[in-house]
């Protein structure tokens, strides 16, 4: 995983200041120097964990249904799979990661993955993924599948 997220780079004056100049062209530059920064500076890292922890990510859900409706089998069948749903996924933990993410990198590039007895979200190497698109829920983004052609990425 440090090889998929995790690759500081030590910002000179001149790096820093073209980068600055030109974030278009310096994307994965800028993310390289904040991933470093993190790793120097306790203020920044202490400020990034400011900023996750200040979400709390509470879930509440509330059913449309009548009354009548909450003591069928199909209604306590749906109200099961919500629960085991909220069990199987530590989405505190999982969205804290998403969050750090984004705020370390611009952006967040994952899939959501089960794995038999837990989700969880696995994240992609930004440099394989793309954003092509704009959807209700936030952007679409587009994966190179030949990152998985690499040796020692396991495709499973």
């Amino acid at each position: 995983m440090k090889d998929i997220t995790l690759n500081p780079l030590a910002a000179t004056e001149q790096m820093l200041n073209e980068a600055i100049a030109s974030p278009k062209t310096h994307e994965i530059q800028l993310q390289e120097f904040s991933q470093n920064f993190e790793l120097i500076s306790m203020v920044y890292k202490r400020l990034m964990a400011y900023l996750v922890n200040m979400l709390s990510f509470d879930i509440t859900y509330t059913s449309t249904a009548k009354r009548d409706d909450y003591k069928t089998p199909r209604y306590e069948k749906d109200l099961r799979i919500v629960e085991s749903f909220l069990d199987k996924f530590d989405y505190k933990k999982e969205l804290r990661i998403v969050v750090k993410e984004m705020l370390r990198n611009d952006a967040y590039f994952g899939c959501f993955v089960d794995t038999g007895n837990k989700y969880v979200l696995q994240e992609l190497p930004s440099e394989y993924c793309k954003i092509t698109g704009r959807w209700a829920g936030g952007f679409l983004f587009s994966f190179n599948m030949s990152w998985f052609l690499q040796p020692g990425i396991d495709i499973n």
